[in-house]
């Protein structure tokens, strides 16, 4: 089914000039970029945009996230295509760009490991964000893209 999702580049993807080289990966896989933000983080968007993930792990890991992101450019993006969530979480990798498969965004760009982050008490770079599904886009989207028009699939 033709779907939507959210993806985020992050700060750290923007500051080594991946923007062409990871936007490229999903145009290679047939899908289309409907709709593009290039902005600059507040702490209200990273307080929303992680609220489960701080509301689960507490201030401290809030405190590493804003660090990360609050004053930096990101580059969140609309992409629509073929079973979208699930098949560019899949070129994406996993979370851990350490533990990610060659082939993968973060396997083949990554330069970063969650231990490491961890050892220095700070983010974790891994370069890209993707909604996990289709409530986290409808959530997500909201925040990033206020005007944006979810079309119900």
């Amino acid at each position: 089914m033709i779907s939507n999702t959210l993806l985020i580049l992050k700060p750290d993807a923007l500051d080594r000039g991946l923007v062409g080289e990871i936007t490229e990966r999903f145009i290679l896989n047939n899908f289309h970029i409907v709709s593009m933000n290039y902005l600059i983080v507040t702490e209200q968007h990273i307080r929303q945009h992680y609220a489960p993930h701080i509301e689960a792990h507490g201030e401290e890991i809030a405190e590493r996230i804003l660090d990360f992101f609050v004053g930096r450019p990101v580059l969140p993006f609309i992409i629509l295509g073929e079973d979208a969530i699930k098949r560019s979480r899949k070129l994406i990798g996993t979370s851990d760009p350490a533990l990610s498969p060659s082939g993968t965004i973060r396997g083949d760009f990554g330069d970063d490991s969650y231990y490491q982050a961890d050892m220095d008490k700070r983010s974790c770079r891994n370069l890209i964000h993707g909604s996990d599904s289709p409530s986290e886009f409808k959530r997500e989207v909201k925040i990033w893209f206020p005007t944006y028009k979810i079309k119900e699939q």
